[in-house]
């Protein structure tokens, strides 16, 4: 199994609408066995721009992340989905040892 991880901002579109909204449909449409998205209170990237939540922002842009585990296959046909998709972010795999499904 495989995890796969993306780093984006919460301000990041695709078409109009947020990124991650349309990251997680499309991994349901392409039948992953499933996501979990992330909003962060605070980060930084490799632009080294500070993100965060609070008082004096008018409209924070917070990191978030998708989490996917899933077979090595699905993840590469996921990731060649993603690969046109112009954002500044993070993504990256790792092999997993999964324990329990279900």
């Amino acid at each position: 199994m495989k995890l796969l991880k993306i780093y984006l901002g919460e301000k990041d579109k695709h078409s109009g609408k947020p990124l991650f909204e349309y990251l997680v449909k499309r991994a349901y449409e392409l039948g992953m066995k499933g996501v979990t998205v992330y909003r962060g209170i605070m980060g930084f990237g490799h632009k080294r721009h500070m993100h965060r939540s609070d008082f004096f922002s008018l409209s924070p842009d917070l990191p978030i992340v998708l989490e996917i585990v899933d077979e090595e296959e699905r993840i590469n046909l996921f990731l060649k989905e993603i690969d046109n998709i112009d954002f500044d972010g993070l993504v990256f795999t790792a092999d997993v040892n999964v324990v329990k499904m279900g």
